[in-house]
């Protein structure tokens, strides 16, 4: 038997995106299952879009995307990757599953927005808005579908209160976002090449 010469090692980044890519959705998955109780909105408050923010920051928008694809694919095979420990397709079907399919796009964009040029607060900024605007516009839209129109207002006037709490998650991923880019050697400028 001959062995196929043609098949060459990995490299050492190669070998790092797949490392970067996996413990973004690791961390995804881990930030779905931390359920913080708020009294003022009824309903706990999971990190899930957090750790969506620093993945669309310090990764590259093909990286982050692969992140967030990976961590919707283990969730649509049924592994209980989702917020109260919940996996499987109906996910998708739920009221959830707007949100959830928003994701993968939000972090894709927000990788582009953010790795365009030499690291930006600013464009970091732009970038969480651009990506909760697309988070949002697909979980609402999708719940428009699901409820009559009395119901749907209702659950996105009750969801104005996650708007305030999602400003904060990007207050605090900024400061991680700048740790992980220096920790992984990464500017944004390398981003693009990934």
């Amino acid at each position: 038997m001959s062995q196929n010469s043609s098949t060459k090692p990995l490299s050492l980044q190669e070998v790092q995106n797949v490392v970067f890519v996996a413990l973004m959705a690791a961390l995804i998955t881990v930030g779905a299952w931390i359920a913080i109780p708020t009294p003022f909105l009824g309903v706990p408050v999971v990190l899930q879009n957090y750790f969506v923010y620093v993945t669309g920051l310090a990764l590259s928008w093909r990286l982050a995307g692969g992140a967030l694809f990976l961590y919707l694919a283990a969730g649509a095979v049924g592994l209980p990757v989702f917020a109260g420990f919940a996996g499987g397709w109906g996910q998708f079907a739920g009221p959830t599953g707007g949100f959830l399919l928003g994701y993968l796009p939000a972090a894709i964009l927000m990788g582009l927005v953010s790795g365009t040029k030499k690291p930006s607060l600013w464009r970091d900024v732009a970038a969480m808005l651009l990506g909760t605007i697309v988070i949002y516009g697909m979980g609402l839209a999708w719940l428009k579908h699901l409820f009559p129109e009395k119901a749907f207002w209702a659950l996105a006037f009750g969801m104005s209160g996650f708007l305030a709490v999602d400003c904060i998650k990007m207050a605090a991923a900024l400061p991680a976002v700048r740790l992980l880019r220096r920790m992984t050697g990464r500017s944004a400028a390398d981003k693009g090449h990934q």
